[in-house]
């Protein structure tokens, strides 16, 4: 964390600012060890300070790197910001993240803090987090297996007659059972016609003969997320749904494929595109080929058509093409892939194979 804060400064100097205030708790833990659900972290030259609350006392004192100094604030957590800045020069120009910060909070920010002035920054710790290291990749590649293991045994419960809401708090409950932290999303169970919605809520649509089952979902570990996608078929798969999962896994494995550090973003979602053009089923594929994986389940980088940004070695990506036929049906596969200088290695181990259950 001493690195982070020291890459970060360099980072803060060259966007000509003296500081930075850091309001996202993702981006908090990654820089200073605290893990609470409040707080925010002033990042100066020479210092760094949490401000938080007597809730967190104890907390914060065990888990900060010794880089970062401990503030609670027994008041207002502007006004303590404001007492710590109150001598700073005139002039001063400071940091904040804009996308983290809400209207009102930045008209209090100001407010109090009006010897400052503030400058909305973007993506400064996120590009930081984007690219991870030897530990986070082992705290991502345990959630990965994880929600592996956890599939195996939950394959068993897919049964007709079973509900979608049933399924997915028994998922939930299985993960959480075999060590799974706080879960990065509610699962997602969707059967038949309802796998069509990308992002179905379970419902009480009971499970019957021939319908498909997509199962989306993922386990953290150490705070780190992971997240994949798999489709099944309640007893033997039609021949549409055998051709759909067959276009969708040979998109996904060009998206892979063209996975490497030197990449455009552009170009990996390109390659799931173009195969899913060439089996006449791109104009149902409407999100991006996937995004990045860390402390948050969605991070940079993004595989999206208009990403400027190139794949960098160390970063964690999902590859997640899919096809949305409305009234019928949807396939998405999801894989986990870390980006390595000669390509990109996958990490998900359960078989993303089309399975009769």
């Amino acid at each position: 964390m001493s690195d982070r804060l020291t890459a970060l400064r360099a980072d803060i100097a060259g966007a000509r600012l003296t500081g930075l205030l850091v309001t996202g708790m993702s981006s908090i833990r990654y820089l200073s060890g605290f893990t609470g659900s409040s707080g925010f972290l002033l990042i100066e030259p020479n210092e760094a300070t949490l401000f938080t609350d007597f809730r967190y006392r104890e907390q914060a004192a065990v888990e900060l790197t010794a880089d970062v100094d401990l503030h609670i604030v027994t008041d207002g957590t502007w006004d303590a910001l404001a007492d710590r800045l109150g001598a700073s020069p005139p002039g001063r120009r400071l940091g904040f993240e804009g996308g983290r910060m809400s209207v009102a909070e930045h008209q209090r920010l100001v407010a109090a803090c009006d010897s400052v002035i503030w400058e909305s920054t973007e993506g400064l710790v996120e590009a930081r987090r984007a690219v991870k290291d030897a530990g986070e990749i082992e705290a991502i590649v345990a959630a990965v297996e994880l929600a592996d293991r956890v599939l195996v045994g939950f394959l068993g419960e897919i049964r007709p007659g079973a509900t979608e809401v049933e399924l997915a708090a028994l998922l939930e409950y299985r993960l959480r059972r075999a060590g799974s932290g706080p879960l990065p999303f509610v699962p997602i169970v969707a059967f038949g016609e309802r796998t069509a919605l990308p992002h179905a809520t379970p419902s009480e649509r009971s499970l019957g003969e021939g319908d498909l089952v997509l199962l989306d979902f993922g386990a953290r570990v150490d705070g780190y997320c992971s997240d994949m996608t798999r489709v099944f078929t309640m007893g033997a798969a039609a021949a549409w749904q055998r051709e759909v999962h067959g276009a969708v896994q040979a998109a996904a494995d060009a998206a892979i494929a063209a996975t490497a550090s030197g990449v455009r973003c552009a170009a990996v979602d390109a390659a799931a595109r173009s195969s899913l053009e060439q089996a006449g089923l791109a104009e149902e594929f409407g999100h991006s080929t996937g995004h990045g994986l860390g402390l948050d389940v969605h991070e940079a980088p993004r595989l999206h058509r208009h990403e400027t940004g190139v794949l960098e070695a160390g970063n964690v990506v999902t590859v997640e093409p899919g096809v949305y036929l409305p009234g019928q049906g949807g396939i998405r596969i999801e894989q986990v892939v870390v980006v390595e200088p000669d390509g990109g290695r996958v990490l998900t181990r359960s078989s993303p194979e089309l399975i009769e259950l």
